[in-house]
């Protein structure tokens, strides 16, 4: 949008101080962000217990800007939820962070060995 080869946005793009060129526009959804990990991961319990660990995240994002503060992670970007949640599934990944409703919702509701996604806001 900012470049003007796109007229709107549908998803993947939240306001921020950042982007003041979205600000005129009509956000659709509120949300924060969230993390979210395999069912079998024990480990990881809340925000700090993911320092150290490899976390997939949505390019661009909210999410994304969040796993950089994360001390020692190993951060993986990629273009799409689908993309990192099918890693996580796979056991690549020991988290991911993301924005919290729409990216998670679809994926959550499919994949019940994902534990619940878990607010950080």
């Amino acid at each position: 949008m900012q470049a003007k080869r796109v007229d709107a946005a549908i998803s993947g793009i939240t306001i921020t101080a950042e982007r003041p060129y979205f600000k005129a526009g009509l956000a659709m959804s509120m949300t924060g962000y969230a993390y979210a990990v395999r069912e079998d991961n024990q480990n990881i319990k809340d925000f700090n217990s993911l320092k150290g660990t490899k976390i997939a995240v949505q390019i661009g994002s909210t999410g994304a800007d969040s796993a950089k503060t994360i001390s020692n992670a190993k951060i993986s970007t990629f273009n799409s939820g689908l993309e990192f949640f099918q890693d996580l599934l796979n056991g690549n990944f020991d988290a991911v962070v993301s924005d919290a409703f729409p990216t998670f919702a679809p994926h959550l509701l499919h994949a019940p060995f994902i534990r619940n996604w878990l607010p950080i806001y």
